[in-house]
């Protein structure tokens, strides 16, 4: 019963020409006023994006500076090769770890923007 309900009530908002069709059409395309979320979820959205961009970057430069402090191996000693192979990985892998943090951190930054809590500021 209740689907033959949703049936007819769908069959009454179907057009019933093509007039009708292109004139709901033209009415479904006037432009109006966006509300304001929509303006605080973009600014929201563009410096999240920036924070992020920058935050990778600053996370890249670390990891390579840390990682160009390990001895360079240009001796044929194998033991030191492998140790720096060792620390280079586990540098790689702390790095890939923090940028996971990188997007979590910037929204939270931000969140204020459309309503969150307000960041809290170190003393």
């Amino acid at each position: 019963m209740a689907q033959a309900n949703d049936e007819a009530f769908a069959e009454q908002l179907r057009p019933k020409s093509l007039k009708e069709l292109h004139e709901s059409v033209q009415k479904g395309s006037t432009r109006r006023r966006l509300p304001p979320i929509v303006s605080k979820l973009q600014e929201f959205c563009e410096r999240r994006a920036e924070c992020e961009a920058q935050c990778l970057s600053r996370l890249k430069e670390r990891a390579a500076t840390e990682i160009g402090l390990l001895p360079l191996a240009e001796d044929a000693d194998g033991e030191l090769q492998l140790r720096r192979k060792e620390v280079a990985e586990f540098a790689h892998q702390r790095f890939v770890t923090l940028e996971a943090l990188c997007q979590t951190s910037c929204s939270r930054r931000y969140a204020h923007l459309v309503g969150g809590e307000q960041p809290r500021v170190p003393s």
